[in-house]
């Protein structure tokens, strides 16, 4: 890996993120079954390392992010995958089968827009995980825009538990929320992962 590359990917496998990958995608594998002949959409695929899952399987999924640093690098990485450039933020003209959206939502300055935004781009199943706070509603928070795992503009949120279910109930009647991943920041409630249907 060339230097360029490491100061890029760096963040992405630190042990810490690799240890919660790991734990996601263990308790994610026991949805694979309902993945089978859908058009999968993964948003804010990063440089790719949780959609090795999907490619792996042999999953009709598209890969997507708003950087068009990370685009490049996953078509390269993933050529014979169709790679999208797309910002959550922007109103989506597309829809796919399912959607999943993990680590992107705490990204966004307004998860309001993002959860509507899900919506249109969600026929039948959507996969939400996102940093949550125990109370209150948006809780703006600072980030670093220059960071490359981090949100665009500086700007991100810590939704609200209840005011992030509420916000889901308005679009999708049917909610799961997943028995926890083995990591403390589930047991702790500083994360949840929730899988919600449309009828």
């Amino acid at each position: 890996m060339n230097f360029i590359r490491y100061i890029r990917e760096r963040n992405f496998r630190s042990d810490a993120a690799i240890r919660l990958n790991a734990r996601r995608m263990e308790e994610f594998c026991r949805y694979e079954k309902d993945l089978r002949d859908k058009s999968i959409l993964e948003v804010g695929s990063g440089i790719g390392l949780l959609s090795t899952w999907f490619i792996d399987r042999r999953f009709d999924v598209t890969l997507s992010d708003a950087r068009v640093s990370h685009v490049k690098l996953l078509q390269k990485r993933f050529p014979d995958t169709p790679v999208i450039l797309y910002d959550l933020r922007d109103c989506p003209t597309i829809e796919f089968d399912v959607v999943f959206c993990f680590g992107v939502l705490y990204h966004l300055e307004n998860p309001v827009q993002g959860v509507r935004h899900l919506d249109r781009l969600t026929k039948k199943i959507l996969f939400l995980e996102t940093l949550v706070a125990e109370k209150g509603e948006v809780n703006p928070t600072k980030e670093n825009k220059y960071a490359l795992d981090q949100s665009l503009n500086g700007l991100g949120c810590r939704p609200g538990w209840d005011f992030l279910y509420r916000l889901l109930f308005n679009t999708f009647p049917i909610i799961h929320c997943h028995d926890y991943p083995h990591h403390e920041d589930y047991r702790e409630r500083r994360r949840i992962m929730i899988r919600v249907e449309k009828q």
